[in-house]
């Protein structure tokens, strides 16, 4: 009885130094501390602290967070390294500092324009960036050139109009009557103008009357994009099956305004509605099924799989397709975080490295995203990207030695 007794409490033992050495970070300097999970949620937390203040804080409060990280990490570096706690505890803080303090210069280097309301139509020319589909009536995403009015106008308007044969990519002339973006309906409820302020959209509103072609000048290279994400969805929306070449379409492209808005209200009702956001299942699906098709095809010739590796070249190929993906998708927020999970894993394989393991492709799949699109943080996509918390729980308990 006591040998069992004793050999429980050592197995305990071992398990809470696992738990530990996890949680906290190893003593040996040695190996990699597992912090990747943790930095991302500092750096969410720090932004979304910001975000959460009644009003702007002073300016030089940036500075003081971006010395005060500097100063939390080296001495986290050069002084902690025996104390995981302490260690911890700074790096975290650091993150958290960097996250607030990065959200705020994102924030106020943004230079969104609203509009002013005016009763009367104004001129406004550019070339349609988007095609939206809302309750059966197309809405119209233009990138701005000129705003009757404004010497200075906004990055885009977005209005409902008649567009005849004319798609993104092309230039128009429109009259349109414009509102700026709303407050939110109910105190701490959602905020379009919040959004808005991100995305450059200066204004909403309706047109007059139908668009007009117009020359317009500048943004070639976005404007050709436009153009052949558009006519991708076109040609597939023409000879796919019409009950389901709407989907296929926002699938592939992410242009949604060919489904029908039947379809759309049953996958919203149905709760289905996110798969249409193209993410990690679509993305995983994709990048793999190129990854195993080229794999088995190089393994099929004898003569090349005995003298190289076919996992180098399909991971090549994934990762190419990949990214050509990411672009014709349209690059949101959720598909650059699958991009960064899925090119983890492939560059992984190049590099033929096995310690890759999953905590660590979690954690990088959210740093460069909570990064670079802070305002992320308030949405519903990183609500549903937190379900990687309990994708870390099941990892941590492996760890620890409990699965």
């Amino acid at each position: 009885m006591r040998l069992n007794e004793a050999s429980l409490l050592k197995s305990a033992r071992v398990r809470l130094a696992s738990s530990r050495e996890w949680w906290l970070g190893s003593r040996d300097l040695t190996r990699p501390v597992r912090m990747a999970i943790w930095a991302p949620v500092a750096l969410g937390a720090g932004a979304l602290a910001y975000f959460g203040l009644p009003g702007e804080p002073p300016i030089i409060l940036i500075s003081a967070l971006v010395i005060a990280a500097i100063l939390a990490a080296l001495t986290a570096w050069k002084y902690a390294a025996e104390k995981p706690v302490l260690w911890s505890v700074l790096m975290l803080a650091a993150f958290a500092a960097f996250g607030f303090s990065r959200a705020q210069h994102h924030t106020l280097g943004q230079e969104t324009v609203f509009v002013i309301e005016s009763r009367r139509a104004l001129t406004v020319e550019g070339w349609i960036e988007a095609v939206q589909n809302s309750n059966g009536r197309e809405r119209i995403i233009v990138r701005v050139s000129s705003l009757e009015g404004m010497e200075r106008p906004p990055a885009r308007v977005r209005f409902y109009a008649r567009r005849g044969e004319l798609g993104p990519g092309d230039g128009i002339s429109a009259r349109i009557v414009l509102t700026p973006p709303r407050r939110p309906a109910v105190p701490g409820g959602y905020d379009p103008a919040f959004a808005a302020w991100f995305f450059g959209l200066g204004g909403t509103g309706y047109a007059i009357a139908a668009l007009e072609a117009e020359n317009v000048e500048g943004g070639a290279a976005l404007r050709q994009l436009a153009r052949w994400r558009w006519r991708m969805a076109e040609h597939i929306r023409e000879r796919a099956d019409p009950e389901t070449a709407g989907i296929a379409a926002a699938l592939l492209t992410g242009d949604r305004s060919g489904i029908p808005p039947d379809q759309a209200e049953a996958l919203r009702a149905t709760g289905l509605g996110h798969i249409l956001a193209i993410s990690g299942l679509h993305m995983s699906l994709f990048a793999g099924g190129l990854f195993f098709v080229v794999r088995a095809f190089g393994a099929a010739i004898p003569a090349f799989a005995r003298r190289y590796d076919p996992r180098i070249p399909a991971a090549v190929i994934a990762l190419i397709g990949a990214t050509l993906y990411l672009v014709l998708s349209g690059a949101s927020v959720s598909t650059q975080r699958a991009f960064v999970m899925v090119s983890v894993v492939l560059l992984g394989i190049l590099l033929k490295r096995r310690d890759l393991d999953a905590i660590h492709r979690i954690g990088r799949r959210h740093h460069p995203c909570a990064a670079a699109a802070e305002r992320s943080v308030t949405g519903l996509s990183d609500v549903l990207c937190r379900s990687l918390g309990a994708c870390g729980g099941v990892r941590y308990l492996a760890a620890a030695g409990y699965a």
